[in-house]
């Protein structure tokens, strides 16, 4: 994938050996800092792809929605420890990744 791709992230599973313990959606504060916790499994970020995607690297975006809700500003993973397809894992977690049509475009 090339930077400018506008995609669609989810969070599928966290690892047991995740650096930061995923919490319910319950429990994540939108918007706000959440020190020591990792996202839900479910959360969703749409956005434009910042740099293509590498093992060693975070996935990063210049998001503009967060959980199906218009909301700009910045999305970045922990450390991708691998690549297959349309899924990533980092130290933290798995994703799945897919170009979706920018709403905007």
């Amino acid at each position: 994938m090339k930077p400018a791709t506008y995609l669609r992230v989810e969070k599928l599973e966290a690892l047991p050996s995740e650096l930061f313990k995923t919490v319910p959606m319950s429990e994540w504060a939108a918007g706000a800092d959440n020190p020591g916790k990792g996202l839900p499994i479910g959360y969703t970020v749409e956005g434009f792809l910042l740099e293509e995607p590498k093992v060693g690297r975070a996935l990063k975006l210049d998001r503009r929605k967060r959980n199906n809700i218009d909301m700009i500003g910045d999305f970045q993973t922990s450390e991708i420890i691998n690549i297959q397809g349309q899924y990533i894992t980092t130290l933290n977690s798995i994703y799945r990744i897919a170009e979706v049509n920018d709403p905007n475009g």
